[in-house]
């Protein structure tokens, strides 16, 4: 299928235009359509940016770009659920079997066959030179077959060992685990934790607080164990930091210039530059916050960013959809009042109206949105002013033919 019909399927082999689905025909008829969604973050980008431009040339059934969506596919997480089941359980559904090993080709492995007897005949104790009396209690403690008899190794004799000199070891003195070592390691902890490191570094801030934990079981049975312990926990937790602190900034850097970018594809910048400005302002805040080492002041300064550029985005988008509605409104009304004579029945408002819109479109294309409002506002009521004063005069013209 081309991949403008399909647009959320995913691109199957070397020609990016074509994507693959699957139909199930029954008797002739179509039973069943199925695709794989796309997951390709960039594809999927390039489709929403596509809808951007749509939408600006006037399509109102396009959306914008979904960077909440886009970002989760960039982490392969796509925020949709699905149920799926094995081709095992779909046989045991149809063919209505109550267990799977009733459907499997192996349901289970065979056990190997012995070639070797479970017991051996009572000839062959006594061709080893076994008392036949012998026999029987060695089968019970075990010995079934001679096998396992010739298994027996011969005791070796005991040596006794001669008898070491007393070595006099000094006792080593071991000091206590102290409050101050354990709150180091606890600060490290408290302080990766602040940064969210059980978000962004969850493996490496479990290993810590691990450490830490193991550390204060031992403390008072094993010092030296436990100061070990206090240590990895500290180096681990000091890790976690740098790293929870180095993917902060990445994330909200990224998050901050799709939010950028966006507004420039509506010409914030040139529509509502003043607005613009303050709205992006913050990302240097933001950034400067982080140079400085104040990851809270920086989230929270990237959070107000973030949503100074979305609502700013939101308010756009609703200016630039109503001054689509107008410029659509005000061209069926001109149509409207052309075909009904509305240049020689009511020319005055019929002029007036093709000026006001011609204005509104200049304006807009010099992206004075508020005159572009306007001009295009009031030239849709002159055109329907046009159209109602054109109607009038038609059906007074036709009144008098009639009479």
């Amino acid at each position: 299928y081309p991949r403008d019909i399909m647009p959320l399927a995913k691109i199957v082999g070397s020609d990016p235009e074509y994507v693959e689905n699957f139909e199930i025909f029954i008797g002739g008829r179509e039973h069943g359509l199925s695709y794989s969604e796309g997951n390709d973050p960039l594809l999927l980008r390039e489709n929403f940016e596509a809808q951007a431009q749509l939408r600006k040339k006037g399509q109102l059934e396009t959306h914008q770009v979904d960077e909440d969506f886009l970002e989760a596919m960039e982490y392969g997480m796509p925020p949709t659920s699905g149920f799926g089941i094995g081709i095992d359980r779909l046989v045991m559904t149809l063919t209505n079997s109550p267990s799977i090993q009733d459907v499997l080709f192996f349901p289970q492995m065979r056990q190997v066959i012995s070639t070797q007897p479970d017991v051996s005949s009572t000839q062959e104790y006594l061709d080893l030179g076994i008392p036949e009396e012998w026999i029987e209690p060695l089968q019970k403690l075990g010995y079934t077959t001679i096998e396992k008899l010739k298994e027996v190794e011969k005791p070796v004799e005991e040596t006794k060992p001669e008898k070491p000199e007393p070595v006099v070891v000094e006792k080593k003195v071991v000091q206590p685990v102290t409050d101050q070592e354990v709150a180091v390691a606890r600060n490290a902890i408290a302080r990766a934790e602040e940064v969210e490191a059980d978000y962004y570094d969850p493996e490496v801030f479990a290993q810590a607080k691990n450490s830490f934990n193991n550390a204060l079981k031992i403390r008072d049975t094993d010092p030296d164990k436990a100061r070990e312990y206090l240590s990895e926990a500290r180096e681990k937790a000091d890790l976690a930091y740098k790293n929870s602190v180095d993917k902060a900034v990445e994330m909200f850097s990224r998050r901050l210039e799709r939010s950028r970018n966006n507004l420039l594809s509506m010409d914030a910048d040139k529509f509502l530059p003043g607005e613009y400005g303050e709205a992006v302002a913050g990302i240097n805040k933001a950034q400067a916050l982080y140079d400085r080492g104040d990851l809270s002041g920086a989230n929270e300064q990237s959070y107000e960013s973030l949503k100074a550029m979305s609502d700013l985005a939101q308010r756009l988008d609703e200016r630039l959809r109503w001054i689509s509605i107008l410029k659509r409104d005000t061209n069926q009304y001109l149509i409207e009042a052309e075909n009904l004579g509305a240049d020689r029945r009511a020319p005055a408002e019929y002029e007036r109206a093709n000026q006001l819109y011609w204005q509104g479109i200049e304006d807009f294309q010099g992206y004075k949105i508020v005159e572009s409002e306007e001009n295009l506002g009031s030239a849709r009521e002159a055109a329907l002013t046009a159209v109602k004063l054109s109607r009038g005069r038609a059906e007074q013209e036709k009144e008098q033919t009639d009479t």
